[in-house]
């Protein structure tokens, strides 16, 4: 392969510029760019599965072993996902005060914001955000 030192960077003899710290590997200078655009919603939508989830695996553990180690693990990812929920409905462009309040409610207030922020762009008649 063919190389040449054109200001202080090593270049391909195809002409790919190649990052310096690279230190004669091939690896090419690339900017950062997005393959495919974020869903404004999908952190909701995880936010609120786990959220579920996690209170499905509280009561259910409250119910039968009630093992202390298993709400402790729980017990903060439950609270940690009801939260992230509740400010991700904050920070939608389409939140209305009910829907916060919606997403408040503790075990399905993310499932309950996604149906009413889903209702809110079919009212604007914007595409739903997936």
């Amino acid at each position: 392969m063919c190389r040449q030192e054109i200001a202080g960077r090593n270049v391909h003899h195809a002409g790919v510029p190649r990052t310096p710290a690279s230190h004669g590997r091939s690896r090419p200078i690339t900017a950062v760019t997005p393959s495919t655009p974020r869903s404004p919603r999908g952190a909701l939508r995880v936010s609120a599965a786990v959220e579920l989830i996690t209170l499905a695996v509280l009561l259910t553990n409250m119910a039968t072993l009630d093992a202390r180690p298993v709400a402790a693990l729980t017990g903060p990812v439950h609270g940690f996902a009801w939260l992230f929920g509740v400010i991700v409905t904050w920070r939608d462009a389409r939140r209305t005060t009910g829907t916060v309040v919606r997403a408040a409610i503790p075990g399905i207030g993310g499932m309950l914001a996604l149906r009413a922020l889903g209702r809110a762009d079919a009212r604007a008649g914007a595409p739903a955000a997936r």
